[in-house]
């Protein structure tokens, strides 16, 4: 049957199959559909508008004789329409000391004397004698008319560590002004939720754009263990996942390339193809499902990944068609879910280094992944938080993208909340009125965590998390947001006036529970590495939040609800995205690539699973404490 796809101003036309289901077309189509529950029908965040019929799940629709009965009449058309993508708070700078520029990669011009009667050394032979850089076989055809062209002038890109040639390149002049000496290299984070990246001029070290993305594969499940499953099922949807994140890739690579080129300045245009090296970060899931390697051991017992060494190929050998050769290094993670993303924060902190008090690097995300270094120890473990701080498995759950709610707080005896727009601030709101792009329809997980904080201070919630459990000790304007949600308690937090249409903002009791499941694993995680090193919650330093969700996290909602442990109260410092900056660390300095396979090695890894300890831990922290 005809699919006719309206994602924004684009209209799309493909014949789909008979008995696929919407969410399939439309990811094999490049369209990025969230689907937290990895098409399950049990998150309801895959909504599309089918003409005739309105919203429906995409997971859940069929394209068969079923389908085309609702739609009336003998025809075998759909029309689909995609609900506007907003732009997401994606965080992509963070926390870097000053790097020295020691970069894998150069660009070099040597003279190359040309061949005589009493000096016949081979083409190679004369390069590599007056470079120092050997010539690789496949360039060896290239190397006569090379040598030819410019009176034995060459210009090259080089290889430091292997001392070989990755490419030869027109003649360029050293005049900064023009922009031709530019040495163009990206670091990327690989998130599981989001994509960052930077470019850099190798040459000067200065950071030229920035660009993020939401990571096209929250089409296949919102966690780790639902991509798993989804490339376990067949080799068609492993590749399927791969080609989602290598497309998205490039298309980072564009949009950075764009932003250079924005300038006007035509002398100084960069194409993808001059970009000489890639860095790379994620988590082991990630890395895997990047590389096509078989990620199903990840998700079961012993949790064995296929590896979790740090390596250099080439763009070819990765699978990015247009940089064949280009560099692109994999850092390495410690485990199968502490991954590269911890390595390259580790790095960007300078935690590897000796000389640091006590001190934890905690990612709270899907996968919570909690570093703690003290004396000359680095241990790691990794929680199972789930995807509700990302905004999913919650009713109204949503990214930090606009519309959503992000921070919320008490104005006397009501409660007041922020909204995320498509303006440079979010708009604070306190039951007003409000333009329809500034109502909010969902919240996202800094503004999840205010919200349980806020209901735990005022008695909406008591320390079992049960909500309305003494309606009486409440304000009037709280009270009045009590409600119930298909049988169960509920708190409303935006009424439908105050939402966008349809989109009444609340939190049920299964919200809540969610919270405490996601929080409760984060701090057992915290205090199981501390037991084991002996050490006491006061004796920490500092605590860095690493990531978005970090960034925009109050701190004292986070204190309030006990996803901090109450005993740590040293410095809690967002460091923002200290994946990225590994993989930036990286691309500055090649000595780091050493540094971040022996920061790997030397991690003292913690299976959690197998620890009883923390099986009592996580029940503790399951009650919320007394405000």
């Amino acid at each position: 049957m005809l699919i006719r796809i309206i994602d924004k101003n684009r209209t799309t036309e493909l014949e789909a199959p008979s008995g696929a289901t919407l969410l399939d077309v439309l990811r094999s189509q490049g369209h990025t559909v969230p689907a937290p529950c990895g098409g399950k029908g049990t998150c309801g965040k895959c909504l599309v508008e089918i003409d005739t019929i309105g919203p429906v799940l995409a997971c859940q629709t069929r394209l068969d004789d079923a389908l085309l009965a609702r739609l009336g009449g003998d025809g075998s058309d759909i029309t689909v329409r995609l609900p506007d993508e907003r732009d997401a708070m994606i965080l992509v700078d963070g926390i870097l000391p000053h790097q020295k520029i020691n970069p894998l990669v150069c660009r070099a011009r040597v003279q190359v004397e040309p061949p005589a009667l009493h000096d016949p050394r081979a083409d190679d032979r004369r390069f590599e004698d007056a470079s120092g850089y050997a010539v690789p076989f496949h360039l060896l055809p290239d190397l006569p008319a090379v040598l030819e062209k410019e009176g034995g002038g060459v210009t090259f890109v080089g290889r430091n560590d292997t001392r070989s040639v990755i490419r030869f390149e027109p003649a360029y002049t050293s005049d900064a002004s023009t922009g031709k000496s530019m040495l163009p290299c990206v670091a990327i984070d690989i998130g599981t939720t989001t994509l960052a990246a930077f470019l850099v001029d190798l040459e000067t070290g200065s950071r030229l754009a920035s660009s993020a993305m939401i990571n096209p594969q929250v089409s296949y499940g919102g966690d780790v263990i639902s991509r798993i499953a989804a490339a376990s099922e067949n080799p068609a949807t492993r590749d399927a996942l791969r080609s989602s994140i290598l497309k998205a890739i490039t298309r980072l690579l564009v949009q950075l390339v764009n932003q250079v080129n924005g300038s006007g300045d035509e002398d100084g245009d960069v194409a993808i193809g001059d970009i000489v090296h890639i860095t790379l970060a994620g988590n082991t899931t990630m890395m895997h499902l990047l590389t096509g390697l078989p990620a199903a051991n990840i998700a079961r017992s012993p949790f064995n990944p296929v590896t979790t060494r740090g390596r250099t190929i080439t763009g070819a050998q990765l699978g990015l068609e247009d940089l064949p050769d280009t560099l692109c290094t994999l850092l390495p993670s410690v485990a199968s879910y502490v991954g590269a993303d911890i390595t390259a924060g580790i790095v960007a902190l300078g935690l590897e280094q000796p000389g640091h008090e006590s001190t934890l690097l905690i990612d709270i995300g899907t996968n919570g992944e909690i570093a703690l270094r003290t004396g000359d120890r680095l241990t790691a473990c990794a929680t199972a938080a789930g995807p509700a701080f990302e905004g999913a498995n919650i009713s109204c759950g949503m990214s930090g993208i606009a519309g959503a709610i992000d921070h919320v707080w008490m104005n006397g005896d009501d409660l007041c909340y922020s909204v995320i727009t498509a303006k440079s601030a979010p708009v604070s709101r306190c039951g007003t009125a409000a333009s329809n792009g500034d109502k909010p329809c969902g919240l996202c997980g800094s503004g999840l965590i205010d919200a349980v904080a806020v209901m735990l201070e005022t008695g909406v919630i008591d320390e079992t998390g049960l909500i309305g459990a003494d309606p009486d000790a409440l304000s009037e304007p709280m009270r009045a947001r009590l409600t119930q949600v298909n049988g169960q308690p509920a708190f409303i937090l935006a009424t439908a006036e105050e939402s966008q249409p349809g989109s009444r903002v609340h939190l049920t009791q299964k919200d809540i529970r969610e919270v405490q499941n996601a929080k409760a694993a984060i701090a057992a995680g915290i205090a199981l590495l501390l037991e084991r090193e002996g050490l006491k919650p006061g004796t920490i330093g500092t605590v860095y939040l690493a990531g978005g969700f970090g960034q925009y996290l109050n701190v004292r909602s986070a204190r309030l609800i006990g996803l901090l442990p109450a005993g740590i109260t040293g410095s809690v410092v967002s460091a923002g995205n200290t994946s990225a900056m590994g993989a930036l660390r990286v691309l500055l300095d090649a000595a780091a690539i050493e540094t971040c396979q022996q920061t790997a090695d030397r991690i003292v890894y913690r299976e959690l699973s197998a620890d009883p300890l923390f099986s009592d831990l996580f029940i503790e922290a399951l009650m919320f404490e007394e405000p």
